[in-house]
């Protein structure tokens, strides 16, 4: 008898269960691991979305002080993707190349968003976060 858990595994059949419930817990424990390492790394990617949006009430209080200096033009966001960047502008979703209100939307980066007249593009203007 060279392996005496092979014979068991053979010729006990309460053994054999054992190990075959061993083995599916195991399966079962590693799919749960995976599955909570995938649902965090998730997660920690939308956080990561959430904090390269502005804060809801230093943004409404831009917005407010904006509208009082007569700008037509005011950021309220930006979203970050390595596809596709997004400015949230006058409460509307820009990506580069969109035209708003006769100017383009050159570049969108983290901290600000370049506009540029569509007959002059030498003449831009940068909408940025104030700190």
């Amino acid at each position: 008898m060279p392996n005496k858990y092979l014979y068991l595994f053979f010729k006990d059949l309460q053994f054999r269960a054992l190990c075959i419930f061993s083995i599916a817990g195991l399966a079962g424990c590693l799919l749960l691991t995976r599955l909570c390492i995938r649902e965090d790394m998730e997660l920690r990617d939308l956080k990561q979305k959430q904090l390269m949006v502005a804060d809801i009430p230093w943004l409404q209080s831009q917005i407010l002080q904006k509208h009082k200096s007569g700008e037509d033009l005011f950021l309220n966001g930006i979203i970050l993707s390595q596809k596709h960047p997004m400015a949230i502008i006058n409460h509307a979703f820009y990506k580069v190349g969109d035209v708003i209100e006769g100017k383009v939307v050159k570049s969108i980066t983290a901290r600000h968003v370049n506009i540029c007249n569509v007959e002059t593009p030498d003449k831009c203007i940068t909408l940025q976060f104030q700190e």
